[in-house]
C-alpha cells in the first residue's frame, strides 16, 4: 500500500465506507472517508481493519499544504516509524498525489455494496463538486442528500481531468483527543500537587514526540490538544515500553495509554523544503508564526500551554510548567504573556491586528530536549522509570525499544530547579 499506483487500487482491500458531513458553514478542502477493511488485510506484518481516507481536488493554490502533509506522512513519519524512533504519531497506510476520479469511484463502489451504482456516482460527484468549490457537503454514504449553495460560492463541476490527492491513515476512531484527555481529570487524587500517573505517562510521551520531531527538523506549528489523540491499549498488548531519547531512558512497565500525533499541513519538514502554504502570500507566517523554517522547541510549548490553561486555579500544576519550560524569571514572565494568547496561537494583538511573536522568543526557553529532561525529573517514579545519562544501558528483555539518538555537540543548558513531584499515596487509576 506504500506505492502510490497501488494507492489508489485500494479497492480489493475495502469492505465497508462511511462518510463525515462537514458543518452548514465549513469550507473543508477535503472529504472524509471511513474506511472497514475486509478480513486477511495485513500491513507491516500486522492486521489492519480500519483507516481514514482523506480526500482532495489538486489545485496547488488551495491544496498544496495538504500534498505537503501527504509527503511528511510518507517520507518523514514513515522513516521515523520505520526507524523506531517514537510510536506516537498517527501511522500512513497509503497516499497518493493523483489517483484518478475512477479509481476512488471504485474503492467508494466496493465500500457501499447495498447502493446502487447510479446512487454511488451520484454521490461521488456530488461531492466532488462541493470539493472543487469548497462547499459544505454531506456525508459520502448519504447518497440521497443534495448540497445547499450558500452565500456567494457557486458550484462548479470538476473537469474529468482532475486528479485527487489522498492520504489513508490509521483510524482513531473511539479514542479519546488529548483534549477530551485533559477534560477528564490531570490531578491525583488527594490533592493538587502533581498530575496521575496516566497524565505522567502520556506528557512525556508528547514531549519525547516532539523531541524526535525536532531531531528530524520537523516542526509541526499547530500541536494544540484536538491534534493529539490517547489511544487506550487493550490488556491484553500492554507491555513494557523503553524509549531512549538522547541519554535519557524511560521505562513504561505494561504502558495503558499512546498519544498518537497528526494534521501536518500547517508544517515544515527540513528534508521536504518549502511548504508553499506557509509562504507570505496566504501571511501565516507573519500573522501566526507558521513558517518555512525549523523552531526546535515550539511544538512543545504550545502543547504545554494547552495543559497550563487546564491547570487554572492550580497554581502548583502550572508551576511544574513554567519550571520544565523556563530557565528565568524572565522567561517565566514572557510565558505567561504567550500562554494568555487565545487558543494558545502566540500571537500579539486581536482580531484583524494580530502579528506572531518573533523567532529569537523561542531562544527564551528550554529546548525541546531540555524540556522533556525536566518534565522527567519531575514526574514521580510511581508513573514511569526514568534514567538519566542511560547511553549503552540494555533495556529489559522483551521490551519494546524506541530511540531518539542524542543530538551530536548540543550543549546543555544551565538547569534551574525543577519541584519534584511527591509519589501519589497511591496510583492513580488511568482516566
Amino acid at each position: 500500500m506504500r506505492d502510490e499506483r497501488s494507492a489508489c487500487a485500494l479497492a480489493k482491500c475495502v469492505d465497508k465506507i462511511t462518510g463525515v458531513a462537514t458543518a452548514k458553514t465549513a469550507s473543508s478542502l477535503t472529504d472524509i472517508w471511513f474506511v472497514t477493511f475486509k478480513n486477511g488485510v495485513i500491513y507491516d506484518g500486522q492486521p489492519a481493519t480500519r483507516a481514514v481516507l482523506k480526500i482532495w481536488i489538486n489545485d496547488w493554490r488551495y491544496t498544496s499544504g495538504l500534498e505537503y502533509e501527504r509527503r511528511i506522512y510518507a517520507e518523514v513519519i514513515e522513516a521515523m516509524l520505520t526507524a523506531r524512533m517514537s510510536p506516537c504519531f498517527v501511522r500512513c497506510y497509503a497516499s497518493s498525489s493523483g489517483c484518478s476520479q475512477n479509481s476512488l469511484l471504485e474503492i467508494l463502489t466496493a465500500g457501499m455494496k447495498n447502493v446502487t451504482p447510479d446512487k454511488i456516482r451520484y454521490a461521488w460527484m456530488r461531492n466532488l463538486t462541493a470539493l472543487k468549490s469548497a462547499l459544505p457537503r454531506p456525508a459520502i454514504d448519504d447518497v440521497s442528500a443534495k448540497i445547499k449553495r450558500e452565500g456567494r460560492l457557486k458550484e462548479v463541476p470538476p473537469s474529468t481531468t482532475d486528479t485527487c490527492g489522498m492520504i489513508m491513515t490509521e483510524s482513531m476512531q473511539g479514542e479519546r483527543t488529548f483534549h477530551q484527555f485533559l477534560n477528564a481529570g490531570v490531578i491525583a487524587p488527594g490533592g493538587n500537587s502533581t498530575f496521575t500517573d496516566a497524565m505522567w505517562r502520556v506528557l512525556i510521551q508528547i514531549a519525547t514526540a516532539c523531541y524526535a520531531m525536532s531531531y528530524t527538523k520537523l516542526t509541526h506549528y499547530d500541536l494544540h490538544a484536538n491534534n493529539i489523540f490517547v489511544k487506550n491499549v487493550p490488556s491484553s498488548e500492554r507491555r513494557t515500553v523503553v524509549q531512549y531519547a538522547g541519554e535519557l531512558m524511560l521505562t513504561y512497565n505494561n504502558l495503558d495509554l499512546v498519544p498518537k500525533v497528526y494534521d501536518f499541513d500547517n508544517s515544515y519538514a527540513h528534508s521536504l523544503g518549502t511548504n508553499i502554504a506557509l509562504t507570505d502570500r496566504f501571511g501565516v507566517c507573519k500573522w501566526y508564526g507558521r513558517c518555512n523554517l525549523n523552531i526546535d522547541n515550539i511544538d512543545i510549548m504550545k502543547v504545554l500551554c494547552g495543559v497550563y490553561k487546564a491547570c487554572d486555579g492550580l497554581p502548583v500544576l502550572q508551576d511544574i510548567i513554567a519550571d520544565a519550560c523556563c530557565i528565568s524569571s524572565d522567561s517565566k514572565s514572557l510565558m505567561k504573556d504567550l500562554f494568555k494568547t487565545q487558543y494558545c496561537w502566540f500571537v500579539k494583538g486581536s482580531g484583524f491586528n494580530i502579528e506572531a511573536y518573533p523567532e529569537s522568543t523561542w531562544s527564551k526557553f528550554r529546548s525541546s530536549r531540555d524540556i522533556l529532561y525536566a518534565l522527567a525529573r519531575a514526574a514521580p517514579a510511581s508513573a514511569l522509570n526514568v534514567k538519566f545519562d542511560a547511553v549503552g544501558q540494555a533495556p529489559a528483555a522483551g521490551a519494546d525499544v524506541y530511540s531518539v539518538p542524542p543530538v551530536r555537540g548540543m550543549v546543555r543548558r544551565a538547569q534551574s530547579p525543577v519541584r519534584r513531584a511527591p509519589s501519589p499515596v497511591r496510583r492513580a487509576p488511568s482516566p
